[in-house]
């Protein structure tokens, strides 16, 4: 099923893959016995969502967080979402030696975030215990698990309510939360993990022609990659510690739907980007 794009940059889809590809969020709250601050006043934090399979943030926080307290008492949330930087991401880094005084070498300043767009989402944070939604975090998410282990850490699904895109100069886009939120993946949920260990376990050379296409040039000889999750807009996989995101041509709402763009995908001819 094919999601209408209304201009490019800031269609639904491309909303949703801003937020999916993005490093982290920041969150913001109302404050709630503080101690700073009165109540009501707007305080920011950073987390680290995941984007569920239908567009829907998920967070994994504490229950002794002021954030978390804050949202017990006013469950309204807004997350800022901004692209990563290829560049800083990209840098090297000379962390210096034991044996060394010498302090290490400063790296030479970054250029400036080109990409100036970002993406503020409103919603309702509720705590949620479904094991799906954990796992799915978890997926995405392994180092979590430490975290997700403790007793006073929780899940929480943000109920989109709008969402506010900004492009760049006189480049923006108000939506609703059912703009952003594509509507039509329940299915595809149901059937996500019967869908992975199909891919995993019987389509392992189609994953990896799949993966060869769109793979860094240091990756593009590996084998044996992994699909880790599956949305309504591409999938992440993995490979020798190496995570890769595939955006599909398309929305899909099921696994048949699924299964038939990744035939598709795999048939294409072998080509590195440029």
């Amino acid at each position: 099923m094919k999601q209408p794009s209304d201009q490019p940059g800031n269609d639904t889809t491309s909303l949703r893959r801003l937020m999916r590809n993005a490093p982290g969020a920041t969150l913001a709250t109302l404050a709630c016995e503080h101690g700073q601050v009165e109540n009501g006043w707007p305080v920011a934090s950073m987390v680290h969502p995941v984007i569920y399979i239908d567009g829907s943030p998920i967070i994994l926080i504490s229950e002794l967080a002021d954030h978390t307290r804050h949202i017990h008492n006013d469950p309204r949330v807004s997350l800022l979402f901004r692209p990563a930087d290829p560049v800083a991401s990209a840098s090297p880094v000379n962390p210096g030696t034991a044996s060394s005084p010498t302090p290490p070498t400063p790296c030479p300043p970054s250029p400036p975030l080109t990409d100036t767009q970002r993406l503020t989402v409103f919603g309702t944070a509720t705590r949620t215990d479904d094991d799906f939604l954990r796992s799915y975090y978890l997926a995405s998410q392994p180092d979590a698990a430490l975290y997700a282990g403790f007793g006073d850490f929780g899940f929480y699904r943000v109920n989109v309510v709008a969402a506010y895109w900004v492009g760049g100069f006189g480049k923006q886009r108000r939506l609703r939360g059912d703009q952003l939120v594509f509507g039509n993946a329940r299915e595809l949920a149901r059937h996500h993990d019967a869908l992975v260990q199909h891919l995993n376990t019987s389509q392992q050379g189609l994953i990896d022609k799949i993966a060869m296409q769109k793979a860094p040039a240091s990756d593009d000889s590996a084998t044996g990659w992994k699909v880790i999750t599956i949305n309504c807009d591409g999938m992440n996989l993995t490979c020798n510690d190496t995570v890769l995101r595939i955006d599909f041509p398309h929305t899909i709402s099921s696994m048949i739907e699924g299964q038939k763009i990744l035939v598709e995908m795999g048939q294409k001819q072998h080509k590195k980007p440029t």
